[in-house]
């Protein structure tokens, strides 16, 4: 039977406690004919004008707005997951001309959810930003429920269209099993105040989805093979400002009531998605879309929303599929009450066209000075082009092989979906056939962080693209993979006695471990000191043989053909000369003391001031002494009293040390 409510039942119960009744039923007629002007195209403009619209007010000028929003609901998660949810205070602030005056706005206060603490931690009213849980069916939530401090009666939360099975909880965590596909609410229950805490805005919305949706940001209703080319969330909310002020001892009787006992006009407020009219965010749409539109009644009266002009398909209510769905012109909701609708954008309609959705049976009191206001809202064609998402941020570390970017949607509520990659040799774009097999994304965002193992070498380029709800590419990203670093190679002191030369190596990474060391002592012919899978360090007694002072060079090789070289000078100090002692006459006697490790191979005199150079002294005999000393000695040698004797020696590394001098004295009596 089709349903063709306009106007609210009189009184309606929820939770037990009469929440209200209209005291008059009066239409505003100028609202009604401005309202079927403007969805009759009035408000039409090109389509070439719009530019990126996030928010964009149901009042606001066509010629200002900017490119769509596609109001997709994204997933909380697609498998089992555990949720944090928070219900605290909150305030709207609503245009209102007979109470604000003119402009005019009331803030009103209200009750709210948190799921995963969103918007920072932001409590919206049913069907805002933060007050929606959807999952694919077959999920377990494991939900840990917490209440602001300025809430001071206990919640105990409530899943009406859930199975009592289903739903379990140990103190303040909930386990939910999403068993029943369709959209529902959850709200407070069993506590005492739970009508009073419903009436102040406490309903959140419950979205279950079939598996297997052929559409990855899950807009399937029912049928997981006929996704709607869209969907959006169409909460109706009421608020009663003197009721919010006061909650525990308002007189219920009046609630909601646009007029009091006096005739004097009362603030009442009629919201979708947590804003009024001319605040509330259009939904656009598409020619020859199909939108599927998630009623929620999270009121406390009945609602008749209807679409002037356009026919709906009522699919199911309350997470119960209808297998023969009904066409309606506005069906009606009952409070805490949900429906799931479809309807056909014709193909022919034009770009700028908006066709009004509005609950029907409600007076549209306070608002602007045109007379309207609350539950209105519009469905706005748009015809153009959806732009192209875009990958920010990308980068490749070749330790971990692992690619990373951020993908961005062209408009909030459009999704990236999954990514795929390639690897190329040049910086030409990858052929069709060169990507990977999409990668799917667990859970679509708008803004969608991107981390792969992909394997690459140095100077290829990586390759990435993101998908926009699986129907639209982003252009190729690419980034060239860099060269990696050197080892580190660090050199241990060259041991002149054991001629050793020994130290450490460090990889650059662990990925790429030092496979070889060699050594040269002229920087051109190289000698193998070690080699291995992973060397940490080289030496052994006798490896390197220098006899003379000179650099040594050693280069440490890793797996990916990279090299480190670090050059030594190995120069010991010469050897010195010291206890001289000559006399007149006598033999000649001193000691010559080289660098550790090293002996005294020659040793020469000379007597005056003129050195007669290495040819034209005279040499001393060389004696080993021990303790690394050396004697050295002359016997004929003719020295007279007062003669200046100078005497140098030369080391096994073939250094001669510096000339030590002593004048010959007397000889003892």
């Amino acid at each position: 039977m089709n349903e063709t409510t306009i106007q609210a039942t009189p009184a309606t119960r929820r939770e037990g406690t009469v929440m209200g009744t209209k005291s008059t039923n009066k239409r505003l007629i100028s609202a009604a004919i401005t309202i079927a002007s403007l969805s009759c195209g009035v408000m039409a403009a090109r389509a070439d004008t719009f530019s990126q619209r996030s928010a964009s007010s149901a009042s606001q000028d066509l010629s200002q707005v900017a490119p769509p929003t596609w109001p997709s609901i994204a997933p909380t998660c697609l498998s089992d997951c555990t949720i944090s949810l928070s219900a605290g205070p909150g305030s709207v602030t609503v245009k209102d001309t007979v109470n604000g005056g003119v402009p005019g706005s009331v803030s009103v206060p209200y009750l709210g959810f948190n799921v995963n603490g969103e918007s920072g931690g932001a409590y919206t009213l049913a069907g805002g930003p933060t007050s929606t849980i959807k999952v694919p069916v077959g999920t377990t939530l494991t939900i840990n429920f917490t209440q602001d401090t300025s809430i001071a009666d206990p919640i105990m939360l409530s899943f009406p269209s859930v199975k009592a099975a289903d739903v379990s909880h140990l103190g303040n965590t909930y386990t939910v099993h999403a068993n029943a596909v369709g959209t529902s609410i959850f709200e407070p229950g069993a506590n005492a105040t739970a009508p009073r805490q419903v009436a102040m805005g406490l309903v959140g919305t419950l979205i279950v989805t079939p598996a297997a949706c052929a559409d990855a940001r899950l807009t399937c209703a029912f049928d997981p093979a006929a996704p709607a080319a869209d969907e959006a969330l169409v909460a109706v909310s009421d608020l009663d400002a003197a009721f919010a002020a006061n909650p525990m001892t308002f007189d219920m009787s009046y609630f909601g009531q646009s007029r009091d006992a006096g005739g004097a006009p009362r603030e009442v407020y009629h919201l979708i998605n947590g804003k009024s009219f001319p605040d509330t965010d259009v939904i656009d749409v598409r020619p020859a879309d199909k939108v599927l539109l998630r009623y929620v009644n999270a009121g406390v009266t009945d609602r008749s929303m209807g679409l002037l002009g356009i026919r709906q398909s009522l699919l199911g209510r309350n997470a119960s599929h209808y297998i023969d769905p009904q066409t309606v012109i506005a069906p009606l909701i009952g409070p805490g009450e949900t429906a799931d609708v479809l309807v056909a954008i014709s193909s022919n309609a034009a770009a700028g066209q908006r066709y009004s959705l509005l609950d029907q049976g409600r007076q549209m009191n306070h608002g602007t000075a045109s007379g309207f206001g609350g539950a209105l809202t519009f469905l706005n064609v748009w015809a153009g082009v959806v732009a192209e998402p875009t990958v920010n941020g990308l980068g490749y570390d070749l330790v971990s092989q692992t690619l990373t970017a951020t993908g961005h949607s062209s408009a909030p509520a459009f999704t990236i979906t999954g990514y795929q990659t390639a690897v190329t040799t040049t910086p030409t774009p990858p052929a069709a056939g060169d990507w990977s097999a999409t990668i799917v994304l667990a859970v679509p965002a708008a803004t969608a962080p991107i981390s792969r193992t992909v394997s690459a070498s140095p100077d290829q380029y990586v390759w990435t693209r993101v998908q926009q709800d699986v129907t639209l590419w982003s252009a190729p990203s690419s980034v060239q993979v860099p060269q990696p670093g050197s080892p580190t190679v660090l050199l241990a002191p060259y041991d002149l006695i054991n001629s050793e030369l020994s130290g450490t190596v460090m990889p650059w990474a662990p990925a790429f471990p030092v496979v070889a060391v060699d050594y040269s002592l002229d920087g051109t012919n190289w000698h193998t000191l070690t080699t291995g899978s992973a060397i940490t360090s080289f030496g052994s007694p006798g490896n390197v043989t220098l006899t003379t002072p000179g650099t040594i060079s050693v280069r440490a090789t890793d797996t990916n053909g990279k090299q480190a070289t670090v050059t030594v000078v190995v120069a010991p100090s010469a050897p010195s000369v010291s206890a001289v002692s000559a006399a007149s006459g006598r033999e000649i006697a001193a000691t010559a003391t080289p660098t550790a490790g090293l002996t005294v191979t020659d040793a020469q005199f000379f007597v005056g001031g003129t050195d007669p150079g290495f040819v034209g002294a005279t040499a001393l005999t060389v004696n080993t002494v021990g303790g690394g000393s050396f004697s050295l000695s002359s016997v004929g040698a003719t020295l007279l009293t007062g003669d200046v004797l100078s005497i140098r020696a030369k080391d096994s590394f073939g250094q001669w040390g510096a000339v030590t001098t002593f004048v010959v004295t007397a000889p003892a009596p």
